[in-house]
C-alpha cells in the first residue's frame, strides 16, 4: 500500500475508535445489566448526564411514532401550554420508527451512529480539500 491508503487507514481507525469510544457508556451499562441487573433497578437507556433532555426527547419521538405528531407537547411539565413544540430531527426519529416497527431508543442509537459514520466521511472530505 502507499502512503495514502495508510493514512486513510489510520483516519478511518481513529474515526472508528472515537465512535466505539462514545458509544463505551451505554455498552457497558447493557452489558452489565444483562449479567447482574440490580434487584428493582433497570437501564433506561438513557445516561445520567443527559436524562432529563433524552426522555424529552424520546417522548417527542414517541408522539411521531403512535400518533403522528408534528407538534408536540412536553409530558414533563405541570405548566399548562400549548401543543407547539417542533423538532424535525425527532419528528424524523419518530417517522423512521413507526415506519420499521422499531422502538424510540434503538432508532435513535441506530440513527446516532450512523450520523456519526456520514460525520466522519464529510470530516474527511474537508480535510481531503483543505490540505
Amino acid at each position: 500500500m502507499n502512503g495514502r491508503a495508510w493514512a486513510l487507514a489510520g483516519a478511518f481507525l481513529l474515526g472508528g475508535l472515537a465512535l466505539a469510544y462514545s458509544h463505551l457508556p451505554k455498552i457497558w451499562v447493557a452489558r452489565e445489566e444483562r449479567l447482574a441487573r440490580p434487584h428493582g433497578l433497570e437501564f433506561t437507556g438513557a445516561l445520567p448526564t443527559y436524562a432529563d433532555d433524552c426522555f424529552t426527547y424520546w417522548s417527542w419521538t414517541r408522539q411521531a411514532r403512535q400518533q403522528g405528531r408534528f407538534f408536540f407537547e412536553d409530558l414533563y411539565t405541570t405548566e399548562p401550554h400549548p401543543r407547539n413544540y417542533v423538532n424535525v430531527l425527532f419528528w424524523g426519529l419518530g417517522t423512521l420508527a413507526r415506519w420499521t416497527g422499531s422502538t424510540e431508543e434503538r432508532t435513535y442509537a441506530v440513527v446516532r451512529i450512523g450520523l456519526s459514520i456520514l460525520l466522519l466521511f464529510l470530516l474527511w472530505r474537508l480535510a481531503g480539500r483543505l490540505f
